[in-house]
């Protein structure tokens, strides 16, 4: 059985996520928040042979995003810059997320990790992740042995 675990930027401060809790971390958000950090949204998907991580990262380029293994954990963190205004440029009102982002993944034990491949197109990075081929049972058969065999 595989285990993929996923660690955001925070823990949840309380275990279960009622509607109550929500509205509480809600509240404790508005003032641990960073402006100039954030958590890309994604997608673990488990096909037959591999595991993929799909990250959306929009306004990102691919030579400003950086993917690292240590320690059975992947590490994927980025860069959106500020594009710079011109002094007749005035930004009324933005929605978009700027600065640096991050997510870590905790790898299932049974990986090939030195097969893990990445692609970036359109603002999103796929990270796909082979497992090990599990071994097979096989049936041992059980000879006799003869006395001869044992003192070679």
């Amino acid at each position: 059985m595989y285990n993929f675990e996923i660690k955001t930027n925070r823990q949840p401060y309380w275990g279960s996520q009622s509607g109550v809790d929500q509205e509480i971390e809600k509240f404790f958000e508005a003032f641990t928040k960073n402006e100039d950090y954030y958590t890309p949204v994604c997608e673990l998907s488990e096909f037959e042979k591999m595991f993929t991580v799909s990250l959306d990262m929009p306004g990102i380029k691919k030579e400003d995003v950086n993917i690292e293994l240590k320690d059975n954990q992947l590490y994927v963190s980025g860069e959106r810059k500020k594009s710079t205004l011109t002094e007749t440029e005035t930004v009324l009102k933005t929605e978009k997320v700027y600065g640096k982002c991050a997510r870590v993944f905790t790898l299932p034990k049974n990986v090939k990790v030195e097969n893990i491949e990445a692609r970036f197109e359109n603002g999103v990075l796929e990270i796909m992740i082979p497992k090990e081929e599990k071994t097979l049972p096989r049936k041992i058969s059980i000879t006799d042995l003869k006395e001869t065999e044992l003192k070679n």
